[in-house]
């Protein structure tokens, strides 16, 4: 990768020096030159932080400019997962997001019918693990799985059930029930 460092300093005869801070300490990559540009590759030194410093007449820039380089990883799962607006047909369900593997990351959330062999609905949102589920059948159990993906792979799943609540019409067949259970 080529990474640019500029500096505007007057007067501008300026040089710049390079260097990286990682767990193996601090590496001077490229000494004081008139080359604003470095060409790097994390397979030289790896990962850590880039600095590239401008020096002109007067003296040295006093912070430099810094990159973070981080290796992309798979992300971690979303977590702190709420299920809410639960009603015969419909529930909403909202998580926090994990640490993204410092890519992109979708959510995605699979909803089974009671056994994970029968997949009823498989949504994916890309801002947030934020989902609306609707088109469900009343007192169903539901396993839900929800987890995020990037250009790595997916994370571990959130397993959570959900059982949806009886049609009105079948609580009244309930309470009816139970009525004639009581008077004999």
């Amino acid at each position: 990768m080529n990474v640019s460092c500029n500096a505007y300093a007057e007067p501008e005869d300026l040089i710049f020096l390079w260097s990286l801070e990682n767990s193996q300490g601090m590496i001077n990559l490229q000494n004081w030159s008139s080359w604003h540009m470095l060409s790097y590759s994390v397979t030289d030194y790896g990962y850590g932080t880039l600095s590239c410093w401008g020096q002109n007449s007067i003296g040295v820039q006093e912070y430099p400019c810094q990159l973070k380089l981080l290796a992309a990883s798979i992300p971690e799962a979303p977590h702190s997962c709420v299920l809410s607006n639960l009603s015969s047909h419909f529930f909403s369900i909202e998580c926090e997001p994990g640490y993204n593997g410092s890519l992109y990351q979708e959510f995605h959330l699979e909803v089974y019918c009671s056994k994970k062999e029968n997949l009823r609905h498989n949504l994916t949102e890309v801002t947030t693990p934020s989902f609306k589920v609707d088109a469900l059948s009343p007192g169903k159990t539901y396993v839900l799985l929800i987890y995020s993906s990037n250009a790595k792979g997916n994370s571990n799943s959130v397993a959570l059930v959900a059982t949806t609540l009886l049609s009105k019409e079948q609580r009244t067949s309930e309470e009816f029930h139970l009525n004639i259970k009581i008077a004999s």
